[in-house]
């Protein structure tokens, strides 16, 4: 005991005082338009808070594929152009009594190109039936060629002949339009959902 105070006393004013002394400073935490103990000013925050979703346009590059034309040159075949002048059918002796039939084809060259001609030459008899031969011969432009089969028949039997012809092949050339794919790129508007708070 001090003078008739009591310790006990003294410690629980000293400790009230203390418990006041903070009160004025701090207010709550905060005076002194917001600022901390540092200075710095303090951004007070609203609990409650307004928030949705939203669709948020944005762009992208997007890849397609496109057909774009260019110019190429193709090569084709064609027949080259003939003239038939003559075809017809004989018979031919080898022998003394030996009869063959004979078909004789002339083919004209009225193309530009040299070509190998092809002729198809068919005989048929009552006996025999059919017999078939061919040939090929280089015609020149302009020129003329004869093609001659022959077919050992009985003396005196009746017989037909057939012809075909096969005409040269030769080679041009056009320019055509074709087309190859290629990638190209647009640009397209996307969204995506995001979240904005008020």
């Amino acid at each position: 005991m001090f003078g008739g105070i009591r310790m006990k006393d003294i410690l629980l004013v000293s400790i009230l005082g203390l418990i006041l002394l903070a009160g004025c400073t701090t207010n709550g935490g905060l005076n002194n338009n917001d600022n901390d103990v540092t200075g710095n000013s303090i951004k007070l925050v609203n609990p409650i808070q307004k928030c949705e979703m939203v669709e948020v346009p944005y762009e992208v590059q997007e890849a397609y594929i496109d057909q774009e034309p260019y110019q190429a040159i193709e090569e084709y075949d064609v027949d080259m152009k003939y003239e038939e002048i003559s075809a017809y059918k004989t018979t031919a002796l080898h022998g003394f009594f030996d009869m063959w039939a004979k078909s004789v084809v002339e083919i004209r060259n009225v193309d530009s190109e040299t070509g190998l001609f092809t002729v198809e030459q068919t005989f048929e008899t009552l006996n025999s039936g059919g017999k078939s031969f061919s040939s090929s011969q280089y015609i020149m432009p302009s020129e003329t060629k004869t093609f001659i089969q022959e077919y050992d028949i009985d003396a005196g039997e009746d017989f037909n002949s057939y012809h075909k012809v096969f005409p040269a092949k030769k080679t041009l050339s056009r320019v055509v339009t074709k087309f190859k794919e290629v990638t190209k790129y647009k640009t397209v508007t996307e969204y995506r959902t995001e979240e904005q708070c008020e």
